[in-house]
């Protein structure tokens, strides 16, 4: 349209579907125009007519920007990835894919530093927790649903997803180790034993199958529920397995003979959640009743019912010593939980929809949750006054040799070598 009389100069008319951004080179005579039909068009400003259609999204095109020479130019899509173009050819040179869809799982490394998100796609990142920047991504698992989890070591992870297979990677490389197959259904659970070669997983085919993860050979089939697993975890010292189903009852699996040994039953609400206790005796579950439920794993005596969630209970954790629990929720809440009075220490809210994954970092003074929100958060698990309780008590004074002493000024002599070089620094 002309500046000062309104009119329409020229017409540009090429995409199927409504367009969504557009930009104009340095220059001024090419125009980039992207739409919901998944294409991007360059046109020739003057002539209005089309000198090139950039194709390779699989979803519409949401924004365009353009490189200050005029060379190439950076697209974003609905179909979560970002792809730079060079104009002269019409050639993608890069695509970087990028994580939105909604978290489905998330677990921390066993040293703090980092952590391993996953959701509803085939690919999962690595994340530094201390830059919140993402270091290293693995894709090639088809299915969305993703579960994730770190080895003992953290050397390798585990992934799995819809299609019912368990691949394992190096962490470093980000490259798969193993395929393991085994189960005909959606796998919900991973996890590691203490011994660092045994794993499990738990499917929606009702089974947990343990594994020899340096041979991929499959050790047993643990087979008692009556419906999906949703959730399965080795107790501490690794010679049990606790898993729970959509059938409301949680069954202690003898992880050497593969036999029962005892079933927990005091609702009829799916079990979506378990985590063991660090000293071997007692264990939390969460349900979709929307209660946290302590048991005694040696008389099977529920001990406690932790009350405060207003919707169904998605995940649960337990501090390293175990003092203190946390659970996340459909309610989009995060509850931190005095384990041995079932008092509701704090509610963490700020997600935007279902909490789907919690776990505990630096022993326990901070928590990380998942949620489809697609947002992963670090929360702080202690108040101000409680980390400086935490911190003074803990703190390391480094025990002072006579040299130190010395150093230092400080008058307790260590002997008379000491003494004389305290008298030189003091001369």
């Amino acid at each position: 349209m002309l500046k000062d009389t309104g009119q329409e100069v020229r017409r540009y008319s090429a995409h199927t579907d409504s367009v969504t951004d557009l930009t104009f080179d340095p220059t001024g005579n090419y125009l980039l125009t992207t739409s919901l039909d998944s294409s991007m068009i360059m046109w020739d400003v003057e002539r209005a007519q089309v000198m090139h259609r950039f194709l390779g999204h699989q979803g519409p095109i949401t924004s365009v920007v353009i490189s200050r020479d005029g060379d190439t130019a950076v697209t974003g899509s609905e179909d979560m990835t970002l792809r730079i173009w060079e104009l002269n050819s019409g050639s993608e040179t890069r695509r970087m894919r990028f994580y939105v869809n909604e978290v489905t799982s998330v677990a921390v490394s066993p040293e703090g530093r980092t952590a391993v998100v996953a959701g509803q796609n085939d690919s999962f990142v690595l994340w530094d927790l201390a830059g919140g920047q993402e270091t290293r991504r693995f894709c090639g698992h088809p299915g969305g649903r993703l579960a994730v989890r770190f080895s003992r070591r953290g050397e390798r992870i585990a992934s799995s997803g819809t299609d019912g297979r368990v691949i394992i990677w190096d962490t470093e490389t980000a490259t798969p180790l193993m395929e393991l197959r085994g189960h005909d259904d959606i796998v919900t659970s991973i996890d590691f034993a203490v011994d660092g070669q045994t794993m499990l997983t738990g499917s929606w085919d009702g089974t947990i199958i343990l594994w020899d993860i340096e041979t991929g050979r499959q050790l047993r089939r643990l087979i008692g529920h009556q419906d999906r697993v949703l959730t399965a975890v080795f107790t501490a010292d690794g010679r049990g397995v606790l898993s729970g189903s959509n059938d409301g009852i949680i069954i202690f699996w003898d992880v050497e003979t593969g036999e029962e040994i005892r079933r927990f039953t005091s609702t009829h609400s799916p079990i979506t959640s378990i985590a063991a206790s660090p000293n071997g005796h007692r264990f939390i579950a969460g349900s979709n009743d929307g209660l946290v439920r302590q048991w005694e794993l040696t008389t099977g005596e529920e001990i406690n019912r932790f009350v405060g969630h207003r919707s169904s209970v998605t995940t649960v954790a337990l501090t390293p010593d175990g003092a203190t629990a946390l659970s996340g929720s459909r309610d989009r809440s995060l509850i931190l939980w005095d384990i041995e009075s079932g008092a509701l220490i704090y509610r963490f809210e700020g997600h935007e929809d279902v909490v789907t994954s919690v776990a505990f970092i630096r022993g326990g003074l901070q928590a990380i949750s998942g949620s489809r929100d697609r947002t992963v958060r670090v929360w702080r698990t202690l108040s101000l006054n409680t980390l400086v309780e935490w911190t003074y008590s803990n703190r390391y004074i480094p025990p002072l040799d006579c040299e130190r002493q010395a150093q230092y000024r400080i008058e307790v002599l260590c002997s008379a070598t000491a003494e004389a070089v305290i008298q030189t620094n003091r001369s």
